[in-house]
C-alpha cells in the first residue's frame, strides 16, 4: 500500500488530562495512558467528565466523623407472654469501631390496657441507659413473670448508630428462649413521634 492511501490511519496523539488538587498553582498536565501519581491513602478521587476534557478532583476525607444526636425508638409491639417466659432479655451489640453509643431500654406491662413501666436491670429503673463501648455487646432484662397477658419492649438508640438489637423472652435459668416472645432486629418497628 502507498503511504498516502486512505486505508492507513494515523494514530492521534493523546490529549492531556488536567489534575486539580485544589489550587490553580498546583495543576499539572498528565498525558493519557501514563500512570497518574498515586494519592495518599486517605484521599478520595472524584472523577467528573466535561466535553473534551476529564478533570480529576482530589480532596481529603474529614478526619473526625460528624456525630448525629438524632435518636430513634424501636418497639417489639405488644407481645402475648408465653406462660414459661420469666424475663424479657434485650441483647445489644455496638458494631462501630470508634463510637460509643448510648442505648436506653424500657419494658411495659399492657395487661391492664394501659402501659405500666417495669424496672429494667441492671439499672433497676424504668428507663435503663447503658453506654455501649465500640465493638462490644451487653444485655439488659426485665422480670415479666408478674405480667398477666401482654408486654412491650422499647429501645432508644442514635439514629445513625451501627447497633444490632434482639429481644428474647426467656425462662428462668438456664434462660431458654420461649416460642412467640422473640423479636429480632429486622422485625423491630420504629415509633414515629
Amino acid at each position: 500500500m502507498k503511504r498516502n492511501s486512505p486505508l492507513i490511519f494515523k494514530k492521534a496523539l493523546p490529549k492531556p488530562i488536567r489534575l486539580r488538587t485544589g489550587t490553580a498553582s498546583t495543576r499539572r498536565a498528565v498525558p493519557q495512558g501514563k500512570a497518574l501519581p498515586t494519592p495518599a491513602r486517605r484521599v478520595q478521587i472524584k472523577k467528573r467528565t466535561l466535553p473534551r476534557t476529564t478533570l480529576l478532583q482530589v480532596r481529603k476525607r474529614p478526619e473526625a466523623r460528624r456525630r448525629s444526636f438524632a435518636r430513634k425508638t424501636l418497639t417489639t409491639g405488644v407481645l402475648r407472654r408465653n406462660p414459661n417466659t420469666q424475663f424479657a432479655l434485650v441483647d445489644v451489640a455496638n458494631l462501630s469501631y470508634d463510637t460509643v453509643n448510648e442505648i436506653a431500654v424500657q419494658v411495659f406491662d399492657w395487661s391492664s390496657g394501659s402501659a405500666v413501666p417495669l424496672a429494667v436491670q441492671p439499672c433497676e429503673l424504668e428507663v435503663c441507659k447503658v453506654a455501649l463501648s465500640p465493638n462490644s455487646s451487653d444485655f439488659l432484662y426485665a422480670d415479666v413473670s408478674g405480667v398477666e397477658f401482654k408486654y412491650e419492649v422499647r429501645i432508644t438508640l442514635p439514629r445513625e448508630a451501627n447497633v444490632l438489637v434482639n429481644v428474647t423472652g426467656v425462662s428462668e435459668a438456664p434462660f431458654t428462649p420461649q416460642v412467640g416472645d422473640n423479636v429480632l432486629q429486622h422485625s423491630l418497628v420504629e415509633i414515629r413521634d
